[in-house]
């Protein structure tokens, strides 16, 4: 026995999710991957856990961890979600630098691979995106499946280097074939042990790419805050993508996701 399901309805904007409502090793409620996995964590975030590249699907490259949400017609949207790079060892001591070496979120980072592995897809620099108007890859038959081998859309994409670029057609950075649409921005006082809010904002043919990140005892801590660094990247294009999804992704390494935010955007 069960109720009668809802009637049928539109995504609801505006939403959030910051994951602490979900079960630990469950899927991010209302997200859908399209390539590797997220996964709750203990400490209630989204994680990226699919570490290695599978390699190249039999009928068309394989393409970077990405997973959406949302409603496929949206167009003058604006979404945003904390990212946080997985620590790095120190080359002297061995020992991890950030996230707390007793809790469960850091013996659960430990297990994670930090590297991408040497296939068609690896990536030198390990990165996090937020896209918006995400449509899909083009069918693998298509003749144009060459050039689009990734998930499409107007992209935010920050490296493990704080750098800052705004892409059409790909989530991944640096794409021989999907340049940036204008110069990458250096994050000021990057600090890659701590959150950084990444955002995409979309309205008509403006797209605003922004990374913000608060100083210590700022926002992401729950401090007061002395003030922060921050990128922005703005173009103006034709309007390649009219409307689709919100998408988030990185590459083949470990990387975990908060405080995910979307909703409608005003004239910028």
């Amino acid at each position: 026995a069960h109720p009668q399901p809802p009637a049928a309805s539109t995504f609801p904007l505006p939403y959030e999710d910051d994951f602490n409502h979900s079960v630990p090793g469950s899927l991010p409620r209302y997200f859908a991957d399209q390539a590797g996995s997220l996964e709750i964590t203990p400490s209630g975030q989204a994680a990226q856990v699919v570490w290695g590249n599978p390699g190249p699907l039999s009928w068309q490259r394989n393409f970077d961890p990405f997973t959406t949400i949302g409603d496929a017609s949206w167009a003058n949207v604006t979404a945003s979600v904390e990212v946080l790079f997985p620590p790095v060892a120190d080359d002297d001591t061995g020992t991890y630098v950030g996230g707390g070496a007793g809790s469960s979120e850091a013996r659960f980072r430990r297990r994670l691979q930090l590297q991408d592995p040497p296939d068609e897809n690896a990536t030198s620099v390990q990165y996090a995106t937020i896209c918006t108007r995400s449509d899909g890859p083009k069918d693998g038959n298509d003749a144009m499946a060459a050039r689009w081998p990734y998930w499409r859309g107007y992209c935010a994409t920050l490296t493990e280097k704080g750098e800052l670029s705004l892409s059409a057609g790909s989530n991944r950075p640096n794409l021989p074939h999907q340049p940036p649409l204008v110069a990458p921005q250096q994050l000021e006082g990057f600090d890659r042990t701590r959150p950084v809010r990444l955002s995409m904002h979309s309205h008509g043919s403006t797209h605003r790419a922004e990374a913000t990140q608060q100083q210590v005892g700022g926002a992401n801590t729950g401090g007061e805050g002395i003030g922060g660094g921050a990128a922005v990247v703005v173009v103006a294009t034709n309007g390649s993508f009219a409307r689709g999804l919100i998408g988030v992704g990185s590459g083949y390494h470990p990387i975990s996701f908060d405080h995910f935010q979307v909703g409608r955007t005003h004239e910028m």
